[in-house]
């Protein structure tokens, strides 16, 4: 396991970051410290970071859960027919959203990846993470928790129901046969679940038992149910050139 390699900055001064709690983010996301930034991504920043590290780490955080309940306008999709990419929820608000759920402990715990920042990099960069991350998300601090059972208080951008991009719960069934069809500036919609699919299912073999949720049934659900790719479909979507291309999508 890679050493942590310095501190990392954290919530603002009088919040607490213990307890698996979401703490507001400062504006520029960089405490004014100057000390490294942890950066936890559970959606694209996996396998298209779009920002440089100095570490990465595969961690996990509590008491979020991973939902491919968000719209995306600009990157997956267009306003008129908005693709669907993953957020964060509380399982209170999957409750309130589709008391059907029933979470279990192990499904109330999100894996992804953290990357270290230089907070330097970070303020350069923000502008252009802010833009990737325009339709619908917020900055929030979360507690990230290594394989070790280290943790740091990471940044994450969350969007949560009351953003106007929101597109909430459907069935597995439908909610596959809509990524697969949606294509944005960025690509096609299938692109992104599956290049997701196939990071965490690698997660799964780097981190190995006991941790055997890294992958979790939300996303499982959904590939089961997604339909065979077109075979005329090239995968490059209409926009291979664009400024999302360039930065990254959510």
């Amino acid at each position: 396991m890679a050493d942590l390699g310095g501190a990392a900055a954290g919530p603002p001064p009088g919040v607490p970051a213990d307890g698996g709690g979401i703490a507001p983010a400062p504006a520029a996301g960089v405490a004014a410290d100057d000390e490294d930034v942890w950066l936890f991504g559970y959606g694209s920043l996996i396998f298209k970071h779009g920002v440089p590290f100095v570490e990465e780490r595969d961690c996990f955080v509590e008491g979020l859960v991973r939902r491919f309940w968000q719209g995306s306008p600009d990157h997956r999709g267009t306003h008129e027919a908005p693709g669907r990419v993953v957020t964060l929820l509380t399982a209170e608000e999957i409750a309130r959203l589709r008391p059907e759920d029933e979470l279990h402990e192990i499904e109330t715990r999100t894996w992804g990846v953290a990357f270290r920042v230089r907070a330097e990099d970070m303020r350069a960069e923000m502008a252009k993470l802010e833009y990737r991350e325009k339709a619908g998300y917020d900055k929030v601090f979360v507690d990230a928790v290594f394989p070790d059972g280290s943790t740091v208080s990471a940044l994450v951008f969350r969007a949560t129901p009351d953003n106007d991009h929101f597109l909430g719960p459907r069935c597995a069934e439908e909610m596959a046969a809509h990524i697969h069809r949606s294509v944005g500036p960025s690509g096609p919609n299938r692109e992104y679940f599956c290049k997701l699919y196939y990071a965490l299912e690698a997660m799964q073999e780097r981190v190995g038992e006991p941790h055997d949720d890294v992958l979790d049934p939300h996303v499982r659900a959904i590939f089961a149910h997604l339909p065979p790719e077109d075979p005329n479909d090239d995968g490059d979507g209409d926009g291979a050139a664009s400024v999302e291309d360039q930065i990254g999508d959510h």
